[in-house]
């Protein structure tokens, strides 16, 4: 099979565009406790990586249906804009047999990751708000009774307003995930097999995100209990 020029320049050119979006920033991380670095991995440049990992499986399903590199640019295309949100496969318009299965393979195994690090995020949310609960208490109770600064409260609230604010996107990343999955649901392309797959694990993500929700609104509630009179 031969790769025409200008399918592979226009793929290249859209990789490194994308990846060159994602590669910045992120510093301040020397003082994260294990599960503030869960989190703050879990929602880092999500959108970018999602859409960097998405281009490169579309141009290979791209590739694979046409046989040319200009199927590679245009499943790189639409696989980056909808890998954005969470996969890539169920935006393709997957019309040959021959690699269908593939792709169905391919996204159960994104599914499945996608589930283990939201289990991981919800496991560490989790943890973040019992240590925030436990530890904002008895800095309030040490200030009123004056054996803490006030400074001291004020960098914990600082810091618990940094974790509600990487929960707040770990939510908002599920959201992506799970509105993806729903979508996956609907293509006709699937089997009766794969349905059933996917639907218990949109449950799991379900689940997950339930719970990062309930431990954002517990480290907001701690945020607005404490007074910083």
């Amino acid at each position: 099979m031969r790769f025409h020029r200008a399918g592979i320049l226009a793929m290249g050119f859209s990789i490194a565009f994308l990846s060159g979006c994602a590669t910045g920033g992120g510093g301040g991380q020397a003082n994260l406790t294990p599960e503030q670095q869960v989190l703050r991995d879990y929602t880092k440049d999500y959108t970018m990586q999602g859409a960097i990992v998405g281009a490169l499986g579309g141009c290979a399903i791209g590739w694979l249906a046409s046989g040319k590199a200009e199927g590679c640019a245009a499943g790189g295309v639409a696989g980056g804009i909808a890998g954005g949100t969470a996969g890539y496969f169920l935006a393709q318009n997957q019309t040959a047999a021959g690699y269908q299965a593939s792709g169905i393979a391919l996204e159960r195994e994104r599914v499945d990751n996608s589930v283990a690090d939201a289990q991981a995020a919800a496991a560490a949310a989790a943890s973040i708000a019992d240590r925030a609960e436990a530890e904002l208490q008895e800095l309030h109770t040490n200030v009123a009774a004056g054996v803490t600064e006030k400074a001291v409260l004020e960098r914990r609230l600082t810091q618990a307003r940094k974790d509600q604010d990487t929960l707040v996107k770990a939510v908002k990343k599920l959201d992506d995930h799970i509105k993806s999955a729903h979508a996956a649901l609907e293509n006709p392309q699937l089997d009766g097999s794969s349905k059933a797959y996917l639907f218990t694990r949109l449950q799991e993500l379900e689940v997950a995100r339930a719970k990062i929700k309930q431990d954002e609104e517990r480290v907001a509630a701690l945020i607005l209990s404490v007074p910083m009179t």
